[in-house]
């Protein structure tokens, strides 16, 4: 993420993160992982760093076969 910052910096671009949503259908592990990077991406990218929806938010329909 650092080099990312870098990179923006070094290009004259402003680089935004967008935080993963934690969906309700992980497992425990890749939620606490999400958790993590989304925290690190916080610590790098403020204040160009968007807060993701929150799980109860996020609603997946029946005929979505990948459920994300």
């Amino acid at each position: 993420m650092q080099e990312r910052k870098q990179w923006g910096s070094l290009n004259h671009k402003a680089i935004v993160w967008t935080g993963i949503p934690d969906y309700p259908d992980l497992a425990a592990i890749s939620s606490a992982n999400l958790t993590a990077l989304n925290k690190m991406a916080l610590d790098v990218f403020k204040p160009n760093y968007i807060t993701p929806m929150k799980k109860e938010n996020i609603i997946i329909s029946e005929e979505d076969k990948h459920r994300i």
